[in-house]
């Protein structure tokens, strides 16, 4: 247990070792890692990446009620307020949670359901529900701090306005209520349909595969099983009800890696948020040695 603690360890730091390893002794190692106990992922968790190849994605945090839009090369997202759907008032439900894109675009949409309200800045993301503002203030207060809402995302048409102008049919849209269990990332600049899955359109074809890897992540063997990329072009309209997206409390505490996850620097969205606290303490290391070393 011991020699499986370093070797995680070794994930963010110096993997010399390994690699002037001879293929027969390397082929031991991974043997002998096989019956390896899970090992504990220091407090933090390990998500599914979603790879994102657009320029934006947003999430709804129902929790918090709000959204966040993110933009490739921003490192901070734009925060909106927001008022999602209230189960508890007449003809109300919550807005669906799940992995979604936007389906549709309207500058200003009307509600036959209600009334022919106007609906300003609509983006269509779940067949009937999505983003828009109201004619008037007096939603304005809710924004940020409670729902109120019949099922859609409402947001000021200020907000709205701004957000409008940037998204585009299929920019990926993630809402939950409780943590998910996987995360979106940005891809690099080249994507290769080698390294990458896409992810489908018609989510009835798909839907139970990333339901497999949810439970994957929770049955501590997600590391191993999951081991292609999905990839989010940010043009792929998803229809048919989303994707699942789980919960991250769910997700086992300890999990199992192969060798080949260990001989390979962090390279990607899940591994570096797995692994965050570790290279900052490796980061914090090296410095005080160079500091000492200029002493």
């Amino acid at each position: 247990m011991l020699f499986a603690f370093l070797m995680y360890e070794d994930i963010s730091g110096s993997t010399d070792t390994l690699k002037n390893s001879s293929p027969q002794s390397l082929k031991h190692l991974e043997k002998t890692m096989a019956d390896v106990p899970p090992i504990p992922v220091k407090n933090e968790i390990i998500k599914d990446t979603i790879y994102v190849a657009g320029d934006y994605y947003i999430t709804i945090s129902l929790k918090k009620q709000l959204t966040y839009l993110y933009q490739r090369g921003i490192d901070t997202p734009t925060v909106y307020k927001i008022s999602s759907g209230n189960p508890r008032i007449k003809s109300g439900i919550e807005t669906t949670q799940g992995l979604f894109s936007v389906q549709t675009k309207n500058p200003l949409g009307h509600s036959k359901q209600f009334e022919n309200a106007e609906l300003w800045n609509w983006i269509g993301f779940h067949g009937n529900i999505g983003f828009h503002g109201l004619s008037g203030n007096s939603y304005y207060p809710h924004l940020g701090v409670r729902t109120s809402s019949h099922g859609c995302v409402r947001m000021s048409r200020e907000d709205g306005k701004e957000m409008y102008k940037k998204v585009q049919f299929g920019t990926p849209v993630l809402c939950y209520k409780e943590e998910p269990a996987v995360v979106l990332a940005f891809t690099s600049d080249k994507v290769s349909n080698t390294e990458y899955m896409l992810i489908p359109a018609d989510a009835r074809t798909f839907r139970q595969e990333m339901q497999n890897r949810i439970n994957n992540l929770y049955n501590g063997v997600g590391l191993i099983a999951n081991t292609s990329k999905l990839l989010l072009d940010g043009q792929t309209v998803i229809r048919w009800g989303g994707y699942p997206i789980g919960r991250a409390d769910s997700i086992a505490y300890t999990q199992k890696f192969p060798i080949a996850f260990i001989n390979t620097p962090a390279h990607n969205a899940d591994v570096i948020y797995v692994n965050k606290s570790i290279i900052e303490k490796k980061e914090k290391k090296d410095k005080d040695k160079d500091e000492e070393q200029e002493k």
